[in-house]
């Protein structure tokens, strides 16, 4: 397995510098990996301005990924489509089962870091500013926008590293489109075996002025073992089947079987409505229910006996490994969005206004316990449920002052509830088995932000950006208990904070084929209602302890690039950015007692990075591109961990690139995509360092194709193929291998 990670490190070394060889051979230009054969200013993004603009004009690096384009290539969730976009990391470790894919933007790590939007409503979550992925159909998307760089002027927290906005669909006539799909391994059982994908929608327009699409999608797969049980205790004589490896640090270790094939079942409901009031005036209404469930089958042994019998639990010395080791739970999320918006012209400003909530109930995960009475066939175990919701209102105006301003302002106010409950279970494999609860934290959060913006023409080719948003974050309700420790219950006063995010850009066309970018600009990010009260304690007495008097995270960001059209069909791109943070928040083992670990603002760090990106249309029906980013970041200064200073930030690649072809001509549609990632760490110390072991996060290179045939108008077939190299590495699970997908799709329009 060692061997096969460094060949494909090799691999991807060798394809970024092709990458970085031809970039700087044949010039510069925009930040487009997956346009496809869209004209750039012909393409309209939002998120960068809260208004429309050209993508070509749009301030700061920016990037859009049409539908079209995301049928094109093999995807199976909304976060992979957009995976081969320089500057974005899009960590998923075991395919569709993954409930804690994450996309980071610039080398800020953590999605927390990373604000996610669904037609402008945020969807990371108030409790651990995560998103959840899983359960959210690809085929109700019109488009996704892409916005790297500083952008807390606009959108306030979460967004440090940029905004990713998911825009869905509404078509403009009636419309019936059903698909369906069914792929499996090949020649593996380490892929996402029976999976099964089913999507249908339906759309009318009512005489032009009344428009509503519904739609349903699903998805479910037997999946494969991605969980491997490795342990410590090597197997006494006698005892066989058992693999020997090490740990992420080289500690020796034994596989001695794995926890059995991981199954995921997702559903997901949206009916959209939209009432064009007058000519200048609409009013929208949305709701989204996403759900999904998964867990795993019957654990796998690798132990047997000299007997031959199966072996589940063994003890060496005065040490035991128990069957409970080889055992794992099952989870359930269920969440609902609603939003109503209502837009209009008043005088000569253009107004827009929403109010959304986001509810997650029956969210829930099962552990089981780790005593002997836990066993395959019941016993003790625990469950975690985290309901949470959060209602969002916001309000905003854009207008033309004078012939060079246009102004934007407005304003939103948000309200966070999350708490956290745990309850023993008599029967670790029955969610509805629980008894008294043991734990509970929770708290409330409330954010209320004003933002102003103007854009200035100051010639015809040089146009800047002065913006500036503060934010006023309280929290409150703050509470913790634990059975039978003592000091709780707690309960946490309230507190308030201030940030103010101003930020300027500039994009000046050099010439018809040049354009420079480039701005500056403060983010923050409130502390989650997770670091602020989630204490708990392990059975060995190690205590995790929250920190209500964390303060928000703050840094300064930069950033400079040129676009530039080489010549016909050839665009090229190169960008620079920095990234000064501080307030880092961070774990800190308390010195005098070790056990203790508590969460306190104690870093900073920096990062620096370079986009590189090259495309080139040989054909009107092929287009190749090439891409690659570059990213050090590391922490320059911690005091509750000086060790940890001049390491690489946790869970960021040094490098990522992309590369591919894509084809399309009479009826045949087809791509060919390359993605290498980079060895990352997930140890503050950058321990981690052996690789093709349970829990390592492996550089990697993979390939995937799809080749799609149009039958008439109103049918195609596809066909594709993800690790297509049949690559076997670890991201901390181990990552699906070579499998195929077939799919047929019935599309009817008026």
């Amino acid at each position: 397995m060692r061997h096969v990670i460094e060949q494909e490190f090799s691999t991807g070394r060798a394809f970024i510098v092709v990458c970085l060889s031809a970039a700087f051979l044949l010039g510069l230009r925009p930040d487009s990996v997956a346009q496809n054969l869209t004209e750039l200013n012909e393409i309209v993004v939002v998120t960068a301005t809260r208004s429309d603009k050209k993508l070509e004009d749009s301030p700061g690096s920016a990037a859009v990924i049409s539908l079209d384009e995301m049928m094109g290539r093999p995807i199976s969730t909304i976060d992979q489509a957009i995976n081969t976009i320089p500057g974005v990391f899009n960590r998923r470790g075991k395919g569709v089962m993954d409930t804690q894919s994450t996309i980071t933007l610039r080398g800020f790590p953590g999605q927390q870091r990373t604000l996610v939007l669904l037609d402008g409503m945020p969807l990371n979550d108030s409790y651990l500013g995560a998103v959840q992925f899983g359960g959210l159909a690809v085929g109700n998307v019109e488009k996704i926008e892409v916005v790297k760089g500083p952008f807390s002027s606009l959108y306030g927290g979460n967004a440090m590293g940029g905004v990713v906005n998911i825009v869905t669909r509404m078509p403009e006539t009636r419309e019936i489109i059903m698909r369906g799909g069914f792929g499996s391994g090949l020649g593996n059982n380490q892929a996402m075996n029976d999976l099964a994908r089913g999507y249908f929608s339906y759309s009318e327009n009512f005489s032009n002025r009344f428009r509503i699409l519904v739609s349903y999608g699903h998805n479910r797969t037997n999946g494969f073992a991605t969980d491997l049980n490795s342990q410590s205790l090597q197997p006494p004589d006698g005892i066989t089947g058992y693999r020997e490896t090490t740990d992420t640090q080289g500690n020796r270790r034994f596989i001695v079987g794995d926890r059995g094939d991981n199954f995921w079942d997702d559903h997901d409901f949206n009916l959209k409505a939209s009432w064009k009031i007058t000519d200048v005036s609409r009013i929208g209404f949305s709701f989204l229910r996403s759900a999904y469930r998964y867990g795993v089958d019957s654990p796998h042994t690798y132990l047997g006996n000299a007997a031959g019998d199966p072996v589940f639990s063994y003890t060496s010395g005065s040490s035991t490994v128990r069957e409970s080791s080889f055992l794992s739970g099952a989870g359930n999320r269920r969440q609902d969005i609603y939003s109503l918006s209502f837009d209009t012209v008043v005088g000569r400003a253009q107004m827009k206004s929403m109010v959304s909530f986001l509810g997650v109930g029956n969210n829930w995960y099962t552990t089981p316990g780790s005593t002997a009475a836990t066993t395959a066939a019941g016993g003790p175990g625990t469950l975690a449920e985290t309901p949470l919701h959060r209602t969002t209102g916001s309000i905003q105006f854009m207008f033309p002052v004078f012939s060079r301003h246009i102004v934007t302002f407005g304003g939103d106010l948000t309200r966070s509830v999350a708490s956290t409950r745990e309850y023993g279970l008599a029967d670790w494999r029955d969610e509805n088995s629980r008894n008294r609860m043991t734990y509970e934290a929770g708290g409330k959060s409330l954010t209320t932000g004003l933002f102003a913006q103007d854009e200035l023409l100051i010639r015809k080719d040089l146009t800047a950006y002065i913006g500036v948003r503060g934010d006023f974050w309280q929290t409150f309700d703050g509470r913790a208990n634990q059975d039978g420790v003592e000091g709780y219950p707690a309960s946490y006063a309230a507190r308030k904070a201030f940030s103010l995010s101003p930020k300027a850009a500039i994009v000046y066309r050099l010439s018809p084929v040049t354009t420079l970018r480039s701005s500056i600009g403060r983010v923050f990010r409130a502390p989650t209602i997770y670091e602020l009260y989630r204490t708990w304690s392990y059975s060995s007495g190690t205590v995790y302890r929250a920190n209500p008097d964390l303060k928000p995270e703050v840094a300064i960001s930069w950033d400079a690039g040129i676009d530039r059209r080489l010549w016909k069909g050839a665009d090229a791109s190169l960008a620079y950015f920095e990234n000064r943070m501080s307030n880092l928040v961070y774990r800190r083992t308390d010195p005098v007692a070790p056990k203790i670990n508590e969460y306190v603002n104690a870093g900073k760090a920096v990062g620096r990075g370079v986009e590189m990106e090259l495309s080139q249309r040989l054909a009107p029906d092929l287009r190749l591109f090439l891409n690659a980013t570059f990213n050090n970041a590391r922490i320059t200064e911690n005091e509750s961990k000086p060790s940890t200073e001049g390491r690489f930030l946790a869970f960021l690649p040094r490098w990522t690139s992309n590369g591919g072809a894509e084809f399309e001509g009479g009826r045949i549609r087809a791509t060919l995509t390359g993605r290498y990632v980079g060895k990352i760490y997930s140890h503050d110390e950058n321990r981690d360092v052996v690789t093709g072991v349970p829990g390592s996060f492996d550089p990697y290179f993979t390939a995937d194709a799809k080749v799609t045939y149009r039958i008439g108008r109103l049918f195609a077939l596809s066909l594709s193929v993800e690790n297509i190299l049949d690559r076997e590495y670890f991201y901390s699970y181990l990552a699906p291998r070579r499998s195929a997908f077939a799919e047929i799709l019935v599309a009817w329009r008026e």
